[in-house]
């Protein structure tokens, strides 16, 4: 499909007597230079060498949007127009009075023709009718098969060298087909596989050539692989192909036609040695597996080493047995255990278990149809509600067990808590089984890519279907590896491939879906609180590149500079003080939940952007106070939400095009990843929710953009988006693992190019955070960077004092920004220098003068990461200045945090870098449980083998200091902090408080938070995410495991 970005919100006067309705048809007008000034009319998308083809030629009008913009269809693609730049017509097909009437009936598909021998004739000739481009010169007196003719008559035709032209039906003439035989085997179609040429310099020359379409460091895992053709340019220069589930522009030379006999041929000879084909094929989908017990924890750390790596919880779960979701292009395995920890295995290090009669997770169940029964049944396990009667009778699969009586079945797409005995387990299911079941909702499947499976529902290939090279190989078993190599992997619940889900994504170019949006009680009366509050008005925009058409649209979305929020929404005023804190609890928290959860890819995105800027992203703007932050962040990243996974579920559909064609489709994209942004800035568990969803990878593919190719503003908008968002992410460690994989520094790199300073600069503090733990490898920053970044923060700095905004300009960095970059990319010596040449410990010192709390921690922790040079240490060792400003903010102010941090530095610049922890663990529980504490946990973490020095409240404590000082003191200077959870540590606002700030150390510093569950307590939202270690509190004495577990964890490194 192929739109032309049309206009933007002011309603089009038609020509006199020109009405147009969906099915009329519409002929374009032939004055090119007239189409031109028309299409770059303001709002109207611009005009693009493709329009050529359509001067003078006739369409058939599909839709008409509210702001008068037609959309017509015309050789099987999808063209948006203004419609001052046509004319209706009457049926071509009854039209006798037409041009090229006397032509149609003279070619028939299959025909054998021949072109004019000459190129001026053809030139002429081609005028409204498709045009003429140069590269047309090599069909000039060529013979080519004709394979369709068009409304105008025109004839379309395949040549030799395998491109297609519409052609006027006067610059040919019919030949002996026996006579003249014409080869057109090398012709690329649509819905034929093609293979990607190998050679990346040769990729390079030929992409970043003329009309550059462009070249991405993502483009080299393409290079070599199998895609099939889903989109050919009128022209024949561009060509869109898919491949492993994501669509890539490519020029012609860079693909060569391959049949399905080719694969099969190739994959024949494959003797599954290579790393590519290696995999365990006794392993599918929804198979139980463990860790080997030959295979100790040192061979299981190496055998991870560029296999998703070691974590913590595969020691832990060693004993548990979890289900097979997925398995990669590598063959590793991904396993899901039954507390929803999802890990990546090494395919040696794991082995298949026989199941068990008990349920597990990853099984499929059928629901009693018996209602009575089950209404009975559900008292006390999870209870009835009337929505479940539509699951009584159905195959679920079940995600979550709870307790060995409540299971958690995912069915039609929802999450239900069933008492065991409604459900009926069904064993070693077969395609029969797997196709009955109906887990997920259409339209909402968690799609991987990796090894092709077999469908659970059709049985063929998730990836090539019917026509898939290993097709008399492939296993019969549903989820098994399909043997054909890498591609879609199908849905990691259900199964199914994309074709048997029915995904509109996946629909032919120019097509549309006829699905209406919901129109449910609940979000109408949302809409009905909020219609004044909408965003402005609807624009049409093009789908040839999603990013592009996206960024196109963008452009009328962006705010005047003078104008103080978008138009149309409605200025909040904030209460009274005394009402405020009431109304940010009571209305404004759980208008944000109830608007994450409306989210769903049916409703119409326009009603959505508008509720989402009202109840989430306004919030954020008008709720600046460091509490209610904390809040708003807090609310984001509950794990009961699940913000992170709604957002950038919702906006990988828009992005990918799917949605109506209508402005409020990219003003619903920008509301999004504005909100994104927010949370991201002031939530460090969003940002690692954030991470966990795959949706950095999309941010990191976005900084490999082709600045020529989309218009500065636009280009620039997507960039600082995506940079801020990951920016913020950065600085989650947990994070670094998903953006190395996406290969971001490569990106990162070739944005330092950039004239661009804030670019340049914004790429260089991701990649501090990035490498922050590899410092043999941290960027040399050049001068003029460092020297950019003083002058921001000397900017900054002047602003605040003279009693100005600090945000001075778009170019600008905050003195935040800026300490917090001096402080992780001051790894290297040469950096160090850099920044203290060009004035920063100066810049430092005022920043601790006047900044808040978070700039002063930040600016002190800088000024530390400088010390680390001698030379630097001694000079801030002889500035009295400093020393005496550190003094005092060390004395006198009042904020535990920024005392800490001016004291590190402090005893940085006297003495130099040694540093040491106080405690080896700090123990955070509840006064309830300090005799199961004092009495079983704290003989062991004090044994003389374990070797650690332990701090416990009730008894380290001095009498007489303040207790949430204290905590905050243990806490920083503690290497391991321990949550020992119950249902009173629960109920404790003092152990929430401890365990918010054992997370932001633990997101600071890495792998420090080790949870112990003591009761059948529900572990809060904010730590689900790590294992915890668990067993009761009424035990005499600990495991042995356990004690070797905590030891192992728990000792200080040496």
């Amino acid at each position: 499909m192929l739109c032309l970005n049309p206009a933007a919100l002011e309603k089009h006067t038609e020509k006199e007597g020109t009405v147009f309705s969906k099915g009329d048809f519409v002929r374009v007008c032939q004055d090119i230079d007239k189409l031109k000034q028309l299409q770059e009319l303001p709002g109207r998308g611009g005009f693009s060498d493709d329009m050529k083809a359509v001067v003078g030629k006739t369409g058939k009008v599909t839709k008409v949007n509210i702001n008068g913009n037609v959309q017509m269809k015309m050789w099987d693609m999808m063209w948006s127009m203004n419609p001052a730049a046509l004319a209706k017509i009457s049926d071509p097909t009854n039209d006798k009075d037409c041009d090229a009437s006397g032509e149609v009936a003279r070619f028939e598909p299959e025909d054998i023709v021949q072109v004019v021998e000459s190129e001026e004739t053809l030139r002429k000739q081609q005028i409204s009718h498709g045009g003429f481009t140069e590269e047309m010169t090599g069909i000039v007196g060529k013979q080519g098969v004709v394979r369709g003719v068009d409304l105008d008559g025109d004839v379309a035709v395949s040549f030799a060298d395998g491109t297609r032209w519409r052609l006027n039906p006067l610059s040919l003439s019919k030949m002996d087909p026996e006579a003249v035989p014409v080869d057109v085997s090398a012709e690329l179609m649509v819905g034929d596989l093609v293979r990607i040429d190998d050679d990346e310099d040769k990729a390079k020359r030929l992409q970043e050539g003329k009309e550059n379409i462009g070249w991405t460091v993502s483009m080299q895992n393409t290079l070599g692989e199998v895609g099939r053709l889903v989109h050919v340019s009128p022209f024949n220069d561009i060509f869109r192909v898919r491949v492993g589930g994501q669509k890539w522009l490519y020029r012609r030379e860079m693909l060569k036609k391959v049949t399905l006999e080719d694969l099969e041929l190739e994959h024949s000879k494959d003797d599954g040695t290579t790393t590519k084909r290696s995999y365990r094929k006794d392993l599918a989908r929804g198979d139980h597996v463990k860790i080997l017990e030959t295979v100790d924890t040192d061979t299981l750390r190496e055998k991870q080493k560029g296999h998703g790596g070691y974590a913590d919880g595969m020691e832990e779960n060693r004993k548990e047995i979890g289900v097979v979701q997925s398995i990669d292009d590598d063959g590793d395995i991904h396993v899901l255990y039954p507390k929803g920890l999802r890990l990546c295995f090494h395919p040696e290090v794991i082995g298949k278990v026989e199941k068990t009669e008990g349920l597990s997770v990853g099984d499929l169940v059928k629901i009693d149809s018996d209602e009575d029964k089950v209404k009975e049944e559900q008292k006390g396990h999870g209870e009835w509600v009337d929505d479940m009667k539509s699951s009584l009778g159905h195959v679920g699969r079940v995600v979550k067990i709870l307790s060995p009586q409540d299971v958690r079945v995912k069915i039609d797409g929802r999450t239900w808590t069933y008492n065991r005995k409604v459900l009926q387990n069904i064993k070693s299911p077969g395609l029969t089984e797997w196709g009955e079941a109906t887990i997920c909702a259409r339209g909402k499947h968690d799609w991987s890519s990796g090894l092709s499976l077999v469908c659970t529902k059709c049985g063929e290939c998730t990836e090539y279907g019917e026509v898939c090279p290993a097709r008399k190989t492939r296993p019969k078993d549903p989820g098994r590896v399909c043997g054909c190599g890498k591609g879609s992997a199908g849905c990691d619940d259900c199964g199914w491939c994309k074709r048997c889900a029915e995904e509109r994504k996946n629909l032919p170019d120019g097509e549309e879906s006829d699905s209406d949006s919901d129109s449910d009680n609940d979000i109408g009366k949302i809409l009905s609180q909020h219609r004044a509050r909408g965003l402005a008005a609807v624009l049409q925009a093009c789908t040839l590149q999603p990013i592009a058409s996206f960024l196109d649209a963008l452009t009328d979305l962006q705010p005047e500079k003078d104008e103080p929020s978008r138009k149309g929404v409605e200025i909040v005023e904030l209460p009274k003080e005394e009402d405020r804190n009431q109304l940010f609890e009571r209305e404004i928290l759980p208008k944000m939940k109830r608007a994450i959860k409306m989210l769903h890819p049916k409703r119409d995105c326009a009603e959505i952007a508008s509720v989402l800027e009202a109840d989430v992203l306004t919030p954020f703007k008008v709720y600046d106070r460091e509490t209610e932050r904390i809040l708003l962040g807090d609310t984001m990243s509950a794990v009961s939400l699940d913000a992170a996974k709604q957002l950038t579920t919702y906006l990988n559909f828009l992005q990918a095009g799917i949605q109506t064609d209508d402005k409020s489709h990219y003003a619903c994209i920008q509301v999004i990843r504005n909100i994104c942004q927010q949370a991201s800035a002031i939530s460090l568990p969003f940002c690692h929710q954030l991470g966990k969803t795959g949706m950095l990878t999309t941010f990191v593919s976005e900084l490999d953009l082709q600045p020529g190719y989309l218009p500065a503003k636009l280009f620039t908008y997507i960039l600082t988006s995506a940079i801020a968002i990951l920016r913020s992410c950065a600085r989650v460690i947990d994070n670094h693992s998903y953006l190395r994989g996406a290969k971001i520094e490569e990106c990162l790199k070739r944005l330092l190019q950039f004239n661009d300073p804030v670019i340049a600069c914004s790429a260089i503090l991701i990649l501090g955070h990035i490498i922050r733990d590899q410092s043999s490898q941290c960027l040399r920053l050049p001068d003029e960077i460092t020297s950019y970044l003083a002058k921001c923060m000397r900017d900054s700095l002047n602003a605040r004092e003279n009693d100005q905004e600090e945000e001075l300009a778009p170019e600008s960095f905050l003195s935040l920004d800026i300490a917090m970059g001096i402080k992780v990319l001051a790894c290297r010596d040469d950096n160090r220098q850099s920044f203290v040449q060009n004035g920063c410990i100066p810049l430092l010192m005022r920043l601790i003068r006047v900044g808040n709390d978070l700039e002063k921690v930040h600016a002190a922790k800088a000024l530390h990461a400088l010390a680390f040079s001698e030379n630097i240490q001694q000079k801030m060792k002889a500035n009295e200045d400093l020393i005496s400003l550190l003094a005092k903010v060390e004395e006198d102010d009042e904020d535990y945090e920024v005392k800490a941090a001016v004291s590190d530095s402090l005893s940085m610049i006297q003495y130099g870098p040694e540093r040491h922890y106080d405690y080896d663990v700090f123990v955070s529980c509840s006064k309830l449980d300090l005799p199961w504490v004092e009495q079983q946990l704290m003989p062991l973490l004090e044994r003389d083998d374990m070797d650690l020095k332990v701090c416990l409240a009730s008894r380290d404590f001095l009498g007489g200091a303040s207790i949430l000082d204290s905590v905050i003191k243990a806490i920083q200077n503690s290497r391991r902090i321990i949550l020992v959870v119950s249902s009173n540590f629960i109920k404790s606002e003092w152990c929430k408080h401890e365990m918010k700030k054992a997370l932001d150390k633990r997101f600071r510093e890495g792998n420090c938070l080790i949870p112990i569950r003591i009761d059948n307590c529900n572990i809060p939202d904010m730590i689900q995410d790590f294992v915890s270690l668990e067993f009761s509190a009424d035990d005499e004495s600990l495991d042995q495991a356990m004690v070797h577990q905590l030891k192992k964890t728990l000792k200080p490194e040496t």
